[in-house]
Parts: C-alpha cells; sequence; structure tokens
C-alpha cells in the first residue's frame, strides 16, 4: 500500500514473493510501477497495480479483488510506506484490520516517522514490535486473534 514507485514490492519479488499487489492513489505512482516492472521485465500474473483511494474503508474490497486477480484470499505480509504526512497515520492499523485483507498468520508493516506514535492495538492486530531507522520507524503488526469467539 502507498507502493510510490514499487521498489519495495519488486525487492520482495527478487527475492521470491510469489505475488505482489501494489496499490498507490496516484495514477502517475501506478504508471512508474507498471514501467518499473517492465523495465525489469518482472510482474504478469503474480502482480496486480491497484490505482485506489487508500484512506477509505472502500478500499478495503478494492484490495480484496486485487488479491483475487492474483489468486489469493488474504495477504501473508502487508507493508504499507504511506507519506509521514499523511492525515491518517495513526489510523492506518485499524483501517487495516478492518479492511480483513491479511491473513490470519499474516503480518503488516507500516513505514512511519520516528516521532510518530503508532498504537498498540489495531482491532484484531498488535504491535508486537518496532524497529527505528535514522528518523524513520518501521512498526510490525500481527493477529492477536486466537481461534476462539467470545
Amino acid at each position: 500500500m502507498f507502493a510510490g514507485s514499487g521498489a519495495v514490492g519488486i525487492e520482495a519479488l527478487s527475492r521470491g514473493a510469489g505475488k505482489v499487489v501494489f496499490a498507490d492513489s496516484s495514477r502517475d505512482c501506478c504508471e512508474l510501477i507498471r514501467y518499473n516492472l517492465k523495465l525489469l521485465g518482472t510482474g504478469g500474473r503474480n502482480t496486480y497495480i491497484l490505482d485506489a483511494d487508500l484512506s477509505h474503508i472502500s478500499a478495503g474490497a478494492a484490495l480484496r479483488n486485487a488479491l483475487r486477480q492474483v489468486g489469493e484470499l488474504a495477504a501473508d505480509v502487508i507493508f504499507a510506506d504511506p507519506p509521514y504526512s499523511y492525515n491518517g497515520l495513526s489510523g492506518l492499523p485499524r483501517l487495516l484490520s478492518e479492511f480483513d485483507i491479511c491473513a490470519a498468520e499474516g503480518i503488516f508493516i507500516i513505514e512511519h516517522g520516528k516521532k510518530t506514535d503508532m498504537p498498540q492495538d489495531a482491532g484484531m492486530y498488535a504491535k508486537y514490535r518496532e524497529k527505528n531507522y535514522g528518523d524513520s520507524s518501521l512498526s510490525f503488526y500481527q493477529s492477536t486473534y486466537d481461534g476462539f469467539f467470545v
């Protein structure tokens, strides 16, 4: 999500990821991703580029459809790299939880500014790790679902 140039997804493909969905709200970014995939000779049926506004709950349906386009029902790993000035940054973990696109054993990772306080709890997900790199941080979330409903 917030794929930009597609560099992270392309790197994931080069390291063995079977399928990648690139999602960004910028048509220019989506075109750049297409260009980069073509330039590198990657892509095809194991990639899907979604041009959608990712800040609304309706994006969940678009993302689920994109996953189906590459033959998946849910993502094992979701990486989101929104602009650090993105107004909904602290609400993004809960929004991702509401999208219901992450596999039960999956994780999602959000890149953000080091000074940004990300929530510990996000619906059915909880932050289990935060790693700092200079002025940037990565927050890692995993499911808290234990297989039982109360």
